[in-house]
């Protein structure tokens, strides 16, 4: 389907059936150039690429090296999930287990919907980091 979209993008279907949907949280300073990325065609074949790859990926993940212990990591998600979506599900069980994979780990939730967190929450970024680096 995605690459379906990709086409299409090349001949702006997509962009004058007003098939991207933002996040109502999204600033309107971002809204013009996300909607420029959803319509672009090389970002939609982008998302096929990696949502192909995933299944690899994941499998590169079980095969990882421990990691150390002497590195504080922050995960930073979302608080919302879509249930029903098997991508979100796979994203959020690694996330469950990078943070149990060192001690020093810890994972923050935004309320924010947007996948430009350093650009809607850059607090909650900075705040991340502070906590990392303060500690070691």
């Amino acid at each position: 389907m995605l690459r379906l979209g990709a086409f299409s993008a090349k001949f702006g279907i997509p962009r004058m059936l007003g098939l991207a949907k933002l996040p109502s949280d999204v600033s309107e300073v971002l809204r013009d150039e996300l909607l420029a990325n959803a319509y672009n065609s090389s970002s939609i074949r982008t998302i096929a690429d990696e949502a192909e790859a995933l299944p690899q990926i994941l499998v590169q993940f079980e095969n990882l090296p421990d990691l150390r212990q002497d590195i504080p990591v922050r995960v930073i998600s979302r608080a919302l999930f879509e249930d029903d979506n098997e991508i979100e599900n796979a994203w959020r069980t690694g996330q469950d287990n990078l943070s149990a994979l060192n001690s020093d780990t810890s994972i923050t939730y935004s309320v924010s919907t947007n996948h430009f967190l350093q650009l809607a929450e850059p607090d909650l970024i900075a705040n991340a980091v502070r906590d990392a680096t303060v500690r070691h």
